[in-house]
């Protein structure tokens, strides 16, 4: 069978033994509870692991997770897998950084509260040594007027910080419990990470609780699985980037009424569309331009055509 990866090019996925499996199959969803699964893909026979859809809140989840220890092995400072992941980026990074901040700029430019404040907040969830974040508040400044940030970046290998970063402070920390508990945000950027975490509803919750009032969030996941299924039909098979990727969050989830319940606190979703094309059009051109022609029937049917490879969102906190 052919295997090509327009998940995120340049990472690979792995097989996982059965002793790095740390539960057994799943029975209702982890995110809402549901018993409504529908199996979307296999992944592995030996253990035998699949993609499952819920159909109530509409995320596909891996049937097994694993280990706590696996984990930690994948995402320490070592032989952190995840970090190809920001050099992936980093071919394109100007662009992402621009095109996020566009978007940010567009939900903070009427935003006086935000704006007449001496600092803005930010919280970088998983942003690794944060190249992205911090080329995006640069950004930020220059279309702003500016303005000064704080750049709280909050990723499991806690890495060393640029320092001396004109018009922002940069502080690290572990996990999102490490956050100071009376510590509130303006800004998050969440972008590729949800898909990695073994509870992300839970960080989630974490996050939206500390945003301030007019606060957004902004969030990038992939919806490659409706694609891989799709494709696996004609014996073409993509990398979904299990165990590096336990989930898979599509607009459908995100405008779900589901979630909205889930989460207890107002909030407006200000953009919903699919994401950025993360492919390098010199480095990956074919990659680049099957994505491009994957994403084109979403400006027509948006979250009815689930075969774009990623989503992106912002809340803002009402």
């Amino acid at each position: 069978m052919n295997k090509i990866n327009v998940a995120d090019p340049g990472i690979k996925g792995i097989n996982l033994r059965t002793n790095d499996v740390s539960e057994a199959e799943i029975k209702s969803c982890r995110i809402c509870g549901s018993y409504k699964l529908e199996r979307a893909l296999e992944v592995q026979s030996n253990p035998n692991i699949y993609f499952t859809r819920c159909t109530d809140c509409r995320i596909t989840q891996c049937s097994c997770l694993p280990k706590k220890a696996f984990i930690e092995n994948l995402y320490n400072e070592k032989q952190n897998l995840l970090s190809k992941t920001e050099v992936n980026v980093g071919d394109r990074l100007g662009h992402a950084a621009s095109h996020i901040a566009k978007n940010l700029y567009r939900q903070l430019n009427n935003r006086d509260r935000l704006l007449n404040t001496k600092v803005i907040h930010v919280l970088d969830f998983g942003g690794g040594t944060g190249q992205l974040s911090i080329e995006i508040l640069k950004k930020l400044r220059k279309l702003l007027g500016n303005i000064q940030f704080e750049l709280n970046i909050c990723d499991y290998s806690k890495p060393e910080l640029k320092k001396n970063i004109i018009g922002i402070k940069t502080k690290s920390y572990r996990t999102l419990s490490d956050l100071p508990e009376l510590a509130t945000f303006d800004i998050c950027i969440a972008s590729s990470i949800l898909e990695h975490v073994t509870d992300p509803i839970n960080d989630l919750f974490i996050i939206i609780s500390k945003i301030n009032r007019d606060g957004i969030i902004y969030m990038r996941t992939p919806w490659i699985i409706p694609l891989a299924a799709l494709l696996k039909r004609i014996k073409i098979k993509i990398d979904t980037l299990y165990p590096i990727h336990l989930y898979d969050m599509g607009g459908d989830f995100y405008e779900g009424k589901v979630l909205r319940k889930l989460i207890n606190r107002n909030y407006k979703i200000v953009m919903s569309r699919t994401s950025f094309i993360n492919a390098s059009p010199s480095k990956q051109f074919i990659t680049y331009i099957l994505s491009a022609i994957l994403k084109m029937p979403t400006y027509i049917f948006g979250i009815k055509w689930p075969f774009c490879g990623g989503w992106e969102v912002i809340f803002k906190i009402l």
